[in-house]
Formats: C-alpha cells, sequence, structure tokens
C-alpha cells in the first residue's frame, strides 16, 4: 500500500530516545562483548556518524534498522575498517578494525558481506570458491550445499542473476565458519528457498555462540533476531526486541478501514482509546495501530457506523519496518 508521507497524522509524534542518552535496552548478558563502539564520531561531507555506545554480545544475532542514509552501512564499514573515524574506540573480537590487516591469523575468525562487491567478469565460481579455501583454515562444506554453489560452479560470474552472485558473496563471508559476521542486506535478491536456509543457519550458528551483525529491510528476517538497533540521521536512536519496539511504537494491533470516511467520522475515530498512530492513505484507506482497549473499541466503531471493509491483526515487523524505515 502507498501512503503520502504529507498525511501520516500521529495521535502523538514518534519520539526516540536521544542519541546523548543510552537509556534505550542494549546489551545485558554474562557472554562477552564481541562488537565494542564507544564515543564514534565520523564526518563525510555534511554528514556524520555519532555512536555513542553499542555492543553486540557472543552469540548474539542483531539487526540494523533504519531509512536510506541513516547511516548503517557507514557504520558497518568503519566497523570494518574500511573507513577511519575521527574519535571513539572500535573493538571486534577484543581487537581494534586495523588489527585484521595487520595479523593475518584473525581473518579467520571474520566474515563480511557488503554491497557492490565486484569480481573479474570471467573468473569461474569454483576458481572464486578455490580462492576462498586457499586463504582459509577451514571451510565447512555444507555452507556450499546450502546456498547451491555446487550447482553454479562451473558458470563464469558475469553470467550469474543477481541473486546467484548474493549467494557466491555470501559463500564467502559464512564457509570458513568465522565468530563473528557482518552483512548488508544478506536476503536481497535471494530466492525464499536460499533465504529460509540462511535464516535457519543464522539459528543454529547462534546456538554454537557465533555473532551476527546485519543491515536488513526484510520483514521474515528480523523475526529471527534477538534484538534491532534503530539508526536514524546517523545516530543509534532506539534498541530492543521486536516485540519491545512494536510495543513502544505501534501497538499490538493494526486495524484499517479500506473505504474513505467523512471528515466527522475520521474525527471520532482518532478518539479510540488505546491509539498509537494513524495513517491516511492516498485512495482514502485508514490504517491505525494501537494498544489496550484499541481492540475492541475499534470493534465497536466498526459495528455502529456498519463498516465492513476493514481489516484487524496483530503488528507485525512489516509494520515496524514501514514506521521506522519507509519500507
Amino acid at each position: 500500500m502507498n501512503y503520502d508521507t504529507a498525511l501520516i497524522k500521529p495521535t502523538a509524534p514518534p519520539t526516540f530516545v536521544s542519541s546523548a542518552s543510552t537509556d534505550y535496552e542494549t546489551y545485558q548478558s554474562d557472554n562477552p562483548a564481541i562488537i565494542t563502539v564507544r564515543d564514534l564520531r565520523l564526518t563525510r561531507g555534511d554528514f556524520s556518524l555519532v555512536v555513542e555506545k553499542l555492543i553486540v554480545g557472543a552469540g548474539e544475532r542483531v539487526a540494523m534498522v533504519g531509512r536510506n542514509g541513516s547511516g548503517k552501512s557507514l557504520l558497518l564499514e568503519t566497523l570494518l575498517g574500511l573507513r577511519h573515524p575521527q574519535t571513539g574506540q572500535i573493538t571486534l573480537l577484543g581487537n581494534s578494525p586495523d588489527a585484521f590487516k595487520s595479523k593475518p591469523g584473525l581473518k579467520h575468525d571474520i566474515g563480511a558481506l557488503l554491497q557492490d562487491v565486484q569480481f573479474e567478469s570471467n573468473i569461474l565460481i569454483v576458481e572464486i570458491v578455490r580462492m576462498h579455501r586457499s586463504l582459509y583454515r577451514r571451510v565447512n562444506p555444507v555452507i556450499l550445499c546450502l546456498l547451491g554453489i555446487d550447482e553454479l560452479l562451473d558458470r563464469p560470474y558475469k553470467a550469474l542473476s543477481r541473486g546467484q552472485k548474493q549467494r557466491v558473496q555470501l559463500y564467502l563471508a559464512l564457509a570458513h565458519e568465522p565468530s563473528l559476521v557482518l552483512l548488508d542486506e544478506p536476503t536481497l535478491g535471494l530466492d525464499e528457498a536460499y533465504a529460509k536456509a540462511l535464516r535457519d543457519y543464522w539459528q543454529a550458528a547462534a546456538g554454537a555462540g557465533r555473532t551476527l551483525l546485519m543491515i536488513s529491510h526484510v520483514p521474515a528476517d528480523l523475526e529471527k533476531m534477538d534484538r534491532l538497533v534503530c539508526m536514524a540521521g546517523g545516530r543509534v536512536v532506539d534498541s530492543g526486541s521486536l516485540d519491545t519496539l512494536i510495543n513502544r511504537h505501534l501497538g499490538r494491533y493494526c486495524g484499517r478501514i479500506l473505504l474513505p470516511l467523512s471528515a466527522d467520522l475520521q474525527k471520532e475515530l482518532e478518539t479510540i482509546a488505546g491509539i498509537v498512530h494513524v495513517i491516511y492513505g492516498d485512495h482514502g484507506d485508514i490504517t491505525l495501530y494501537g494498544h489496550g482497549a484499541f481492540e475492541s473499541d475499534f470493534r465497536l466503531f466498526l459495528m455502529r457506523q456498519q463498516i465492513t471493509a476493514f481489516s484487524l491483526e496483530p503488528t507485525g515487523p512489516g509494520d515496524l519496518l514501514a514506521f521506522l524505515a519507509g519500507v
């Protein structure tokens, strides 16, 4: 459904905790911290990435979400040592990002997928696989089958579809079974069968103590995460489990009225108890989010006005993504 953002009318403005505070839900566990970021500042042109504190623990699965340009990919690149902040401290597995360049043995413990990875166009996939095996002391053949790489071995990289290229790049990030994996939109372009297999793998890997930090705007990916980190304007503005963030920003229920209402009925609708957020669509449809008494009061409103073109369902990860990331 297409919404004109000019028509979004929240009953209370959506708010985030200030980046100057860490009152939002942060990492709390007896497991050791695998990623630690403190007092980070990186300025590129008119954009500043400012992260006061971010901790990801061993075995944790964390997804960063936010609108395009919020700083997610820039933060991921900075963690990998591809960008150099003006100030701040970053440690991955107890080491600075630069240590992974100067100490070759550390590369076995980290895997990464970034966007727009390029290879020489005529290189065969079997050559890429052999190159990977020559660089790492361990390679799990299960990953080859999981991502269907065995069926691509004789093909040149340039002949692959977008989804097939993504599978090859994921293989390079995962096959050596790193302790820490950083992924930028890993399921983008994947067939659903491979995307589901990848999500199942994340769950098993987390159980084995491996840590995942990724960027994703795919609702099914978020359902498998332990925690979401919300970014806006180069800052971490909120953090919590999927359920926590849904309750905090939208409420448990999503009601939709699929036909236009008069101005008087719109005003009456907005007085329903428990409303958190109201969106007026560009075709006269109305979407409401709420909690508590919202469900029963919404049903009563529909009955009084004899409205039959509606839906009422639990708020899901797609709704949260639309709110946080505009997708």
